[in-house]
């Protein structure tokens, strides 16, 4: 039987935050490589169960973290960096207490992330040199050059789509690995309770967002049934115990009458004791009063709010997402439906190129007197999208260096203009009850 060892390694950023975070994709991977006769572990350097961190709202929390110094590419940004997860005896000692994998597999995110996952690489290599090491993961779909020229990895797979992603793993170790639409996250490996969970029910967006690179990842909409989602959730709830959980689709709702809604009636009808959660922004014109009116019957207690921006220049980079019909029409349904100003919010996006930040002060006060929290997220370069060709021409060297896409630098770039809007945000967000 081949050993691999799945690896969730650690955030090195400014600042990170755990959000309902789990490494769904190694978990999917997990279940693919067990359906095919793999023994399978799992190291999660980022579980804050194990590695500590207090919990704040809804099982929500910072996790423990290390100073470190700035990597060259930032060492002028005048903030502290820090490495946020498990700590280095911890790691090794679990490294030191397994037989050596046949292969490691990798994961990542944030293409700004990558310095805690080659460091994961250099010391899974010192421990286990003989094991074959594969990066996956939206870093390594999004930089897979940047990924090879460190020479850390045997293998780089940038496919981000299921079926791609499956075909190139059983490529990679040689087992009969095949994409499952019943596929299920593989939350067993972690051997111990959760206090939060997460899920998707599908990959992929029909929207083209000019700052997104979902599009370019995956091949149009991808679902799983909604009776193997809530089959999922029922399994997902009884392996981990989690109080909590969030779903981080890009498009949930679109299609809802025949994929959100029946999932959402047979939450409704199941009525788990547990607290869901939407973090990922779903769209306002997709709700509507039974939509809003299921959401509360199933417990829902987090609600985002994709507005990103209002203007006419935002909207349409947004491929025309929202307006302020559909703005206040999903706030009144939601709101009839017995949601606090608490439980929902909105996001605005800071620093898209070319916007003007006084259209985003002018959606600050009109998300206030909808009477609901304003969440200002800070744009992010991603490379291949339109908006990252904008951002290179302000910073060039975003091009060859993935640390340059951090949000901080956004923010660090727009100095007092930032702040200013920040501090409004949060001074308008405390006046809320």
């Amino acid at each position: 039987m081949s050993r691999v060892l799945l690896v969730n390694p650690w955030i090195e950023d400014f600042t990170a935050y755990d959000l309902w975070l789990r490494p769904l994709g190694l978990l999917h991977v997990g279940a693919l490589l067990e359906a095919a006769g793999a023994g399978v572990t799992l190291l999660d350097c980022l579980a804050r169960e194990v590695v500590g961190g207090p919990d704040r709202f809804h099982a929500t929390g910072r996790f423990p973290s290390v100073r470190i110094p700035k990597p060259a590419p930032l060492a002028g940004t005048r903030r502290h960096y820090y490495r946020f997860g498990m700590g280095d005896i911890d790691f090794d000692a679990r490294l030191a207490a397994m037989a050596e994998p046949d292969f490691v597999l990798l994961g990542s995110t944030m293409t700004y992330w990558y310095s805690g996952v080659f460091r994961a690489a250099r010391r899974l290599r010192a421990a286990f040199p003989r094991a074959r090491i594969v990066l996956g993961g939206v870093y390594a779909a999004l930089c897979p050059e940047h990924a090879q020229r460190s020479g850390l990895f045997d293998d780089v797979v940038a496919a981000a789509e299921p079926m791609a992603a499956a075909r190139a793993v059983a490529a990679i170790t040689g087992l009969p690995v095949a994409a499952l639409d019943s596929l299920r996250p593989a939350y067993h490996l972690y051997g111990h309770p959760l206090r939060h969970a997460a899920v998707l029910t599908g990959w992929g967006c029909p929207f083209h967002c000019t700052y997104c690179a979902t599009p370019m990842m995956y091949d149009g909409l991808r679902r799983k049934a909604p009776g193997a989602v809530l089959d999922e959730l029922r399994q997902t709830v009884a392996v981990t115990g989690a109080g909590h959980v969030a779903f981080y689709d890009d498009a949930l709702l679109a299609d809802r009458e025949r994929h959100f809604l029946p999932i959402l009636e047979g939450i409704a009808r199941w009525r788990p004791p547990i607290r869901f959660h939407l973090p990922n922004a779903v769209h306002p014109r997709y709700i509507d009063r039974d939509t809003a009116r299921l959401l509360q019957a199933a417990g829902f207690a987090t609600i985002r709010l994709g507005f990103e921006g209002m203007g006419e220049a935002a909207r349409a980079r947004s491929s025309g997402k929202v307006d302020r019909g559909a703005a206040e029409a999903a706030v009144a349904a939601l709101r009839a439906a017995g949601f606090t100003a608490r439980e929902m919010g909105a996001y605005l996006l800071f620093g898209l190129p070319g916007l003007d930040p006084a259209e985003l002060e002018v959606d600050i006060r009109y998300v206030h007197r909808l009477g609901i929290k304003i969440q200002l997220a800070s744009f992010s370069p991603i490379p291949g999208t339109p908006d990252f060709e904008r951002a290179r021409e302000q910073d060039p060297a975003i091009g060859d260096e993935p640390l340059r896409h951090n949000k901080t630098l956004t923010m660090l770039r727009a100095g007092a203009r930032y702040r200013d809007l920040q501090l409004l945000a949060l001074s308008l967000n405390a006046r809320l009850a």
